[in-house]
């Protein structure tokens, strides 16, 4: 009987120490303080402001202190092209240039704590503080090892896109261009930096091509590009890859405020010379198209070539330069064009007739030789163009 004791007693012992363990470890998991740390955007432009909550679970302090900090990044360039973010700052060294964390809510114990962050009133000077990441730190009042971290970035709200977007120049030539927001409203010139390379992808940094004997030509702080005296030859072997082919550069522009924002065309060098106008195919246009694309033979045509559109009265229309005309060149050249494509849209379409082409150049060194060539417009679908007889007697049969 002893045994038999000794060993219940040794089971109910072990089965009690079970449960303990069971019942510890439970109210462990229980009682797990965690931290997660809200907002409403991740990313916020100049003056903007929003609230960060930290919502603590597992205690019954539910309190947080916060802290703002800081972090830039530098540009990728050629021989970093993944930079390190700096050491974590705090945002008050900053002295608002990153932002304020204040209006800091957090007396109640039960109550989940609150914070105001704004955004700085103009957007962090890039020069001193790039792509500037902030990140909010909330540390529970229950458990100061226990925190949670919201992050946030600026973004400057500045677009940039330069137009025309390619060129065809001759040798020697000039082309304007201008730098658009996402309105389409142009920007000033102060507020950008202008630059030409022969790097496929333009950076902040890139190399400059305006200067040596493999010159790309040039760009004033207005926008005004000078093609080069010849045709560029491929890229120095000493400049960053990728590059362009031969006869091809690439200008730019980027913000002043937000370097970032950058755009570029395309520009290509062509060999100066005289244009050749020698026709156009197809020679008829659908009336009421969205658009057609006719091809005009016209050697050594440029971004400098215009093209106009008389109708038989005589009046004008002249062709968008920047986005219908696309200078055309032979398979697997860039040296010489053999003409243009031009896109005619609704309008041009609108009205059926016979219509000519003719092409000019705004550069007062070229010589425009042949046309204009005629086009005509024709309905697509079949159209009453008229009857007979003109009218019909009351209740006649048979009549035609």
């Amino acid at each position: 009987m002893k045994g038999h004791k000794s060993a219940r007693n040794i089971l109910l012992a072990t089965a009690f120490a079970g449960l303990v363990v069971s019942g510890c470890g439970s109210k462990s998991a229980a009682n797990q303080v965690v931290v997660n740390v809200t907002g409403t955007v991740s990313v916020m432009v100049p003056t903007e402001t929003q609230t960060i909550t930290a919502t603590v679970t597992g205690a019954t302090d539910v309190s947080a202190t916060f802290d703002c900090s800081y972090t830039t990044t530098p540009n990728p360039t050629t021989t970093t092209p993944s930079p390190k973010p700096s050491a974590s700052v705090e945002c008050t060294a900053a002295n608002g240039a990153v932002g304020v964390l204040s209006n800091i809510q957090n007396s109640s114990t039960t109550v989940s704590s609150t914070a105001t962050f704004t955004a700085p009133a103009v957007f962090p000077d890039q020069t001193k503080l790039p792509n500037v990441t902030v990140t909010i730190t909330a540390t529970s009042n229950a458990d100061k090892k226990k925190t949670g971290k919201f992050s946030l970035t600026f973004d400057s709200g500045i677009r940039v896109h330069i137009v025309p977007a390619t060129a065809t120049l001759a040798t020697t030539s000039t082309q304007p261009f201008l730098a658009e927001d996402v309105n389409g409203t142009v920007i000033d010139p102060s507020q950008l930096t202008w630059g030409v390379t022969f790097e496929v992808t333009a950076k902040t940094n890139s190399a400059d091509c305006s200067t040596g004997t493999n010159t790309c030509g040039s760009i004033d702080k207005t926008g005004l590009y000078s093609a080069p005296a010849a045709v560029p030859a491929a890229a120095p072997s000493s400049t960053t890859t990728p590059v362009n082919a031969a006869g091809i550069v690439t200008v730019f522009a980027f913000s002043n405020v937000d370097n970032a924002r950058i755009a570029q065309a395309a520009v290509t060098i062509v060999q100066a010379g005289n244009i050749t106008f020698s026709g156009i195919s197809p020679s008829l246009a659908a009336q009421g198209a969205l658009q057609q694309d006719i091809f005009l033979a016209a050697t050594n045509g440029n971004s400098q070539m215009g093209v106009s559109l008389f109708d038989s009265s005589g009046n004008k229309t002249t062709i968008n330069p920047q986005t219908q005309i696309k200078v055309v060149f032979a398979a697997g050249s860039t040296s010489t064009s053999i003409g243009a494509r031009v896109r005619l849209n609704a309008d041009n379409l609108k009205t059926p007739g016979h219509y000519t082409v003719a092409v000019t150049s705004s550069n007062s060194s070229v010589t425009v030789t042949g046309g204009p060539f005629p086009l005509d417009i024709v309905p697509a679908h079949p159209t009453i163009v008229g009857s007979a007889p003109g009218n019909f007697q009351e209740a006649a049969l048979g009549q035609t």
